[in-house]
């Protein structure tokens, strides 16, 4: 009957190790996910954006959201070739990248869309005096008050032009945004409590308290091994192959900021798989010690009294002893 119910038990740690691989893919789908879609982590994603994709298609053709910038300056004094010197300024990337990110988080999770603050595009300003020179309203002489006072009263014209700007970057199209929103809008509370759930199960099923580190450490490091490789790989393997349509140009970086969490993700899972199995085998060590310890105990026993054999002198003389008596 016992023998009976260690293999129904371990039949069923088996289905666990199962689901607690699975759970630990699944997370290592959405955790990534999750990590690169803040919006923190997606406007430094955009500030990466070669900003010239923006404005060109690979064939060198001007792109809509590219005229309605160059038009934008135009209209208020700045060249082109002015243009694409201030658009390569990084506090340009800043501003676009955090609006590009909120708007396309947005479409997603309802994130509300961040524009550039006042101060953001003062300090843009006087980054690029030199050009903005230029433009009309502009002393040559810097003065700060000056510029915060332009920015104030052309401040509602700027959020306009970023909204119109939007109209031509269409996130609507973008292949797999659909699956995005499916990866996000899963709860992170229930796969982890699925990963305690099963936990628990292996502590039952297994009846010890120190076996279910060994059959936990399995499935942990399995599942780190994929995710560490697709993490590594993937770069070379996956995003070659997928198909980003127009919008390439930060989709990509997105996809490897992606791949990236999830080989971080992978290794240390796989270090929780080792640590598991070592404090498996240290438990183990210890018990294994005490029983053999205690097992090579030997009970002392009393010394055996030696009987003292009497001579026949001795003998003879106890004897007439006790017939004088």
């Amino acid at each position: 009957m016992k023998k009976t119910l260690n293999v129904f038990g371990v039949l069923l740690s088996v289905v666990v190790i199962i689901a607690l691989f699975g759970l630990e893919l699944l997370l290592g789908v959405k955790l990534p996910t999750k990590k690169t879609m803040e919006v923190e982590n997606l406007s430094s994603i955009m500030e990466e954006i070669d900003i010239e994709k923006i404005f060109r298609d690979e064939k060198g053709n001007e792109k809509p959201a590219g005229t309605r910038i160059y038009n934008y300056f135009k209209n208020i004094g700045l060249p082109r070739e002015d243009v694409d010197e201030v658009v390569k300024d990084k506090r340009f990337k800043k501003i676009i990248g955090n609006f590009l990110a909120t708007m396309f988080m947005n479409g997603i999770d309802g994130t509300e869309v961040v524009y550039p603050s006042k101060s953001e595009l003062v300090n843009f300003i006087h980054n690029n005096y030199n050009a903005f020179q230029k433009v009309t309203g502009f002393e040559k002489d810097y003065k700060q008050e000056k510029i915060e006072e332009i920015v104030s009263n052309n401040y509602s014209n700027v959020k306009y032009e970023l909204d119109e700007l939007s109209k031509d970057i269409n996130f609507d199209d973008i292949v797999g945004v659909d699956l995005v929103t499916k990866i996000l809008s899963t709860s992170t509370i229930l796969l982890i409590g699925g990963v305690v759930l099963c936990v628990v199960l292996l502590i039952i099923f297994r009846h010890s308290f120190y076996k279910w580190l060994k059959w936990a450490s399995i499935p942990t490091i399995a599942s780190g091994i994929v995710c560490l490789v697709v993490g590594l790989l993937g770069g070379y393997l996956i995003i070659p192959r997928i198909d980003f349509g127009k919008y390439e140009f930060f989709l990509k970086l997105i996809a490897e900021n992606i791949i990236k969490n999830v080989a971080i993700y992978g290794a240390l899972l796989f270090g929780i798989g080792l640590v598991l199995l070592i404090i498996h085998a240290v438990i183990k060590k210890t018990l294994f010690k005490k029983e053999v310890h205690h097992d090579s105990e030997v009970i002392e026993e009393p010394e055996p009294v030696e009987e003292v054999e009497e001579t026949e002198e001795e003998i003879e003389e106890e004897t007439s002893e006790e017939e004088e008596g």
